[in-house]
């Protein structure tokens, strides 16, 4: 059974970006690899920097002795280095296996020279220990060493690590340059001086958009780095290209050669990797079309259904204060009939309570003339005894039109105009004795609301 119909989307685009950044082939160990840690992309390819190549490249499934190497490239036959625990056997065997590392040391720095076809196993061991560290650190610490070194004025270093630099240009779709620098050999320094920082280089790599990383191979990364791409000579270019989903060596330069050569080689991988490279972008460029108008389909039909949602609210809004509204002028109505019923039944006790007249021939009266509000006139006589709030009783029996029967009114003075407004005071004491002309009017109370914007926060309880 294929293993990728075994894979979910994501895992197969992680084991494609495991292949491309480690130039494994084998597909079995690289999924075993990306298993072992758990589908985690960057945590596989540390490990590849950690425990060396073998750990990831197909040349390396077997250890040069016919060994067997587990998840993490550690040779378990005799042909390989075989971890072991600190101990104090450790300790005793110090004065053996000490100067065994610095011949193999030795060994290692001897066999870079030679072919890749006649280096031994040995050469593909990793650089000491206490050359290691994070490789973004490496990274900026060789492209700072360079400008000390050789000047500013070459092509701009891609400031990451290698897996960064193939990651950026397997996303962008672009051309790479991978530069092994190594200090020990002869024709490093000139290559550095007459090609990296010849004045046309720069500006042909950032006209093609080519990006370039470098390294040392004295640094952990920059030497698991030459071990992958197969350096047998330095200076050693590698020219790096998008192809079928993932990223390969197209071209590889070893030994001097001129800032013309590589302008050249790049010409011609371009010249025979561009079409492939438009078809690639034509259809990232579909698919990225495809994706934004799928985005603008989403958001357009989540305006409408925030659009369609907001509607809604507001025609429940509406509802409920056309229903407040029809509540409150139910209770107006209401309240309305109810006053009307007790003002009619009031009135009826009033007229029914309402003393005689006196005659005029009483004394200590008063003769009043009382306009009411249609135009009429009330006249009575009372006595000069009786209070205010009997002469509004009075004036209540009356026709009191146009005066709604809900409303109130006030019995006022003509010159000077006075509202006669205290109940229990005598007709005497007011000054309305021994006669007087008053009118009756609406009772206006400034502070008084018309109820249509009466707050009925009570109304839904």
């Amino acid at each position: 059974m294929d293993i990728l119909h075994t894979l979910t989307a994501e895992q197969q685009q992680t084991l494609q970006n495991y292949q491309a950044v480690t130039n494994n082939e084998d597909l079995d160990m690289a999924v075993a690899v990306l298993e072992a840690h758990g589908w985690d992309l960057q945590a596989s390819i540390t490990s590849m920097f950690e425990d060396g190549p073998d750990a990831a490249t197909p040349a390396a499934n077997a250890d040069d002795s016919g060994g067997e190497r587990d998840l993490d490239g550690t040779a378990l036959g005799t042909g390989g280095v075989q971890r072991g625990t600190f101990s104090i056997w450790s300790l005793l065997a110090l004065p053996v296996t000490l100067p065994l590392n610095v011949v193999w040391i030795l060994l290692s720095y001897a066999a870079s020279f030679l072919p890749a076809a006649f280096r031994p196993a040995i050469a593909r061991a990793p650089p000491p220990a206490s050359r290691r560290e994070d490789p973004q650190a490496e990274a900026a610490r060789f492209a700072l060493d360079f400008d000390q070194k050789y000047g500013a004025t070459h092509p701009e270093f891609f400031a990451g690590t290698y897996a960064q630099a193939l990651q950026k240009a397997k996303t962008e779709l672009r051309y790479l340059v991978a530069y092994l620098h190594s200090a020990e050999h002869d024709d490093t320094d000139a290559f550095c001086r007459r090609t990296l920082c010849a004045p046309e280089l720069a500006p042909e790599l950032t006209r093609r958009n080519v990006l370039l990383w470098g390294g040392d191979i004295r640094n952990t990364e920059a030497f698991q780095v030459s071990n992958i791409l197969g350096a047998s000579r330095y200076p050693f270019l590698a020219i790096i290209a998008p192809h079928q989903s993932r990223l390969s060596i197209v071209d590889r330069k070893e030994g001097p050669c001129s800032a013309a050569d590589i302008v050249s080689s790049l010409t011609s991988v371009m010249e025979r990797m561009d079409p492939e490279l438009a078809t690639l972008r034509a259809e990232r460029q579909a698919r990225e079309q495809t994706r934004l108008i799928r985005e603008q389909q989403d958001e357009a039909y989540q305006a409408s259904l925030r659009a369609d949602k907001e509607k809604q609210r507001k025609a429940s809004e509406e509802q409920a204060r056309k229903d407040r509204e029809r509540r409150r002028s139910s209770q107006r109505e209401q309240a309305l009939l109810d006053l009307t019923a007790r003002k009619k039944a009031r009135i009826a006790q009033l007229v029914a309570d309402l003393p005689p007249e006196p005659p005029a021939s009483t004394p200590n009266t008063t003769y009043l003339s009382i306009r009411l509000p249609g135009g009429s006139r009330a006249l009575r006589r009372f006595h000069e005894t009786d209070t205010v709030r009997q002469l509004y009783e009075f004036v209540e029996t009356r026709e009191l039109d146009p005066i709604p029967i809900n409303r109130d009114f006030v019995v006022v003075g003509v010159f000077p105009r006075k509202e006669f407004n205290e109940p229990e005071k005598t007709l005497k004491e007011v000054e309305l004795c021994p006669s007087a002309t008053l009118h009756v009017e609406e009772k206006i109370n400034p502070d008084e609301d018309d109820g249509d914007d009466d707050d009925d926060s009570g109304d839904d309880n």
